[in-house]
């Protein structure tokens, strides 16, 4: 048994001995283990000569740092006879002075100058003419620290983040700052709260950014967190596993993560973000006993819970004093518009970012002219609004038909001409021709082997080969024009190859899957890095911002499918015994399954990443337009279409376009769309292997002329520049 679990053990021995119920004399509940695992991680394996608790209630913590090694002895003081009789029972034989709270006074030297402060006082404590007697507590021992002291004290939620700015400036007097807030996750005192509570920590020495960031319970993150907490580190990812801000600034984590989890719903309506206190004539806060006047060019704005913004007073559905009048310039904001957004999805994330207090989270009056708002043209808005208006009255239309379903035997008929419906079929031939040729050809290939069951789960592991060397050449081809990164990342695929015996000599599948799963995991942490530009970066190197395009080459999803069908191709290999009908079908379907997994995962991202061969071109304006053929979709010819950029394209070379873009993604040579040698019909070849100084390139789809060899100088550069040997240089 761990010491944690031991010491809580012991508590709750006791509890149940002296009291016969889960909770203490003065209404502080027990923890589970993750409180104590909390202090033991922060506080480290540095010894201490004494540890202090001021407040004593059940004494585990105390305990608990004195029985690890954590200090050497601890003093306590007690508030009433029941607590300081639980303490001495779980501490039995333990170097611990436990003393009734009267015993200790400014001055007295068994308390003075202490390594650490710990306690974990009661919550909501009664206070006494507007005075906090747990925060005077607190303060009067943290000031006694000595130089190199810790105060650690776990909390209830809000101890810090409420009045911050007035406890800020007495630590910074008393030459103290709080170094760190770290939330426990809900449950730590179950059953008795599901309210989680926060570890503060308190050290000597000037203000600095207050580390916070919050445990969750799972190993690995907890982990994260208190390795960020030790070396005082931000994640770039996700602001539960640690962020520093600067005192005055701090308002609870659930703030914190509110805001980010809008930045991201946002994406490229960030530009678009004001203050709802900026489109805000006049606003009033709802009151028990009044009503609002009704205000043509108001809006009712719910202060607690997740409940609809309106337009209308008569719409309300709540009391007054839950909500906020706002009387709107409409030179600027539509109220109809403005009353839809605070409802949908980024308005209620809005909301949730200028939430405060811990019981009820609400927004209270001056957090109301705080809501972002991300605001488009009146123009826009007034779209946007008839679109709502025309959705309700579709809904409308659609109960009546759902009733009448059940009761027209002739609504059938009706509601099949309203909705008619795709066959699964119909469906995937759609998506198909949203996919890249070198892909979408060899699914139409494996279309036309009908029921040649062989054949077909041939041409679908054919098909994740295709997948997998395509995804990565799209990621070696954005690394490699940034050299830092060629260098680093680079390296690293090379370690993994080597250590697999694999080489871009002679690729495999498993060469291209290993390729990706390093430059996609390495590359991730980008996606959501907005502090450090790290989100903009990654934009530069793949050439689009969209994110269901950097899901699909970033995500995890793909590379577990690759690793799936890696391993089929594997197990099935090429020279077991005859394959029956049965077996055939069995693989078929499973690499059916996995192209469907294939095709959820990448949605309609294609469509905004389209292929081009590079054509004519001509500087206009200094803009080059160039003509490019569309390579998406099974068939040829492609479709040409003129594009303005900001950079020239070469001629007849492979390039990844996203919507919108001005520049565009050129791929290594390792890809190519040309005609075959045999028929002069456009096929897609692609490389396999350096045999004999010439490359070998194949197609899945083309069975007339299946294998090129030739002596392609550009291959044999683009292969010295993705092979990257330790040290930063290219193989030898």
């Amino acid at each position: 048994m761990s010491q944690e679990y031991a010491v809580l053990a012991r508590l709750w021995t006791a509890l149940d001995r002296s009291r016969g119920e889960r909770h203490l004399p003065d209404g502080v509940w027990a923890p589970t283990s993750i409180a104590l695992k909390a202090i033991d991680r922060l506080l480290g394996r540095e010894t201490r000569r004494v540890a202090f608790d001021p407040w004593v209630t059940s004494g585990v913590a105390l305990t608990f740092v004195v029985e690890t090694g954590i200090v050497q002895r601890g003093i306590g003081i007690a508030p009433n006879q029941a607590d300081l009789k639980i303490a001495q029972e779980i501490s039995t034989g333990l170097p611990i002075d436990w003393t009734h709270q009267g015993s200790w006074e400014d001055g007295n030297p068994a308390v003075q100058n202490p390594d650490l402060v710990i306690s974990m006082p009661p919550w909501a404590y009664r206070r006494s003419g507007g005075v906090d007697p747990i925060r005077e507590t607190l303060f009067k021992a943290w000031t006694g620290l000595n130089p190199s002291g810790v105060g650690l004290a776990v909390l209830e939620p809000g101890f810090f983040s409420r009045d911050r700015g007035l406890m800020t400036e007495r630590l910074k007097r008393r030459g103290l700052y709080v170094d760190s807030v770290i939330d426990l996750p809900p449950g730590t005192f179950a059953p008795n709260t599901h309210v989680g509570g926060v570890v503060v920590m308190v050290r000597r020495g000037s203000i600095r950014d207050v580390f916070c960031a919050r445990l969750s319970g799972e190993p690995d993150r907890d982990h994260l967190v208190f390795n960020n907490a030790t070396t005082r580190t931000a994640s770039h990812t996700d602001v539960a596993l640690g962020f520093l801000i600067a005192p005055s600034s701090y308002e609870g984590l659930d703030r914190a993560i509110a805001e980010q989890a809008l930045e991201r719903l946002a994406g490229p309506a960030a530009r678009l973000r004001v203050d709802l206190g900026e489109l805000t004539l006049a606003l009033k806060m709802g009151r028990a006993e009044t009503s609002f006047l009704p205000h043509e060019s108001a809006v009712y704005v719910p202060l607690i819970g997740k409940g609809p913004a309106h337009s209308r007073l008569e719409d309300t559905t709540m009391k007054s004093q839950n909500y906020a009048q706002v009387i709107v310039d409409e030179n600027r904001v539509l109220p109809e518009w403005l009353a839809g957004y605070l409802s949908g999805p980024l308005g209620l994330q809005a909301r949730d970012s200028v939430l405060s207090g811990t019981w009820i989270p609400r927004i209270n009056k001056s957090a109301v002219s705080d809501i972002p708002v991300y605001l488009p043209s009146l123009s826009d808005q007034m779209v946007a609004t008839q679109a709502a208006q025309g959705i309700r009255v579709l809904r409308e239309k659609l109960s009546e038909l759902s009733q009448a379903i059940w009761i027209d035997p002739t609504a059938e008929h009706r509601l099949r001409e309203l909705f008619p419906t795709k066959t699964e079929e119909e469906a995937f031939n759609d998506w198909v021709s949203t996919v890249p040729f070198p892909l979408a050809s060899i699914l139409r290939t494996y279309q036309a082997a009908g029921n040649d069951y062989k054949a077909r789960y041939e041409h679908l592991l054919h098909f994740f080969e295709a997948i997998a060397e395509f995804h990565a050449l799209i990621l070696l081809s954005a690394v490699t024009t940034d050299e830092r990164l060629r260098a680093e990342l680079l390296t690293d695929v090379s370690k993994a190859l080597s250590k697999a015996d694999l080489t871009y000599q002679m690729a495999t599948f498993g060469c291209w899957r290993i390729t990706v799963e390093i430059l996609a995991k390495r590359l991730r942490p980008l996606q959501d890095d907005r502090r450090s530009g790290g989100k903009e970066r990654l934009e530069g190197l793949l050439k689009t911002g969209d994110s269901l395009v950097t899901d699909l080459l970033l995500g995890k999803a793909v590379s577990t499918i690759l690793q799936k069908t890696n391993q089929y191709r594997n197990d099935w290999g090429g020279h077991g015994p005859i394959v029956s009908e049965q077996e055939a079908r069995r693989r078929s379907g499973l690499l059916w399954e996995a192209v469907l997994g294939y095709s959820e995962v990448a949605k309609d991202a294609w469509s905004r990443y389209e292929l081009v061969i590079a054509g004519p071109m001509r500087l206009t304006n200094g803009q080059f337009l160039s003509t490019v053929e569309v390579s998406m979709g099974p068939t040829t010819p492609f479709t040409k279409k003129e594009i303005g950029l900001s950079a020239p394209l070469d001629d007849r070379r492979l390039y990844l376009l996203g919507s919108g873009r001005a520049d565009a993604l050129r791929l290594l040579p390792l890809i190519r769309l040309m005609p075959s040698p045999k028929t002069a019909a456009n096929a897609c070849y692609f490389y396999n292997r350096m045999k004999d100084g010439q490359s070998r390139f194949v197609s899945y789809h083309f069975e007339q002329d299946a294998e090129i060899m030739d002596a392609f100088p550009d291959v044999a550069e683009a292969l010295k520049m993705i092979d990257v040997r330790p040290g930063g240089g290219p193989a030898s």
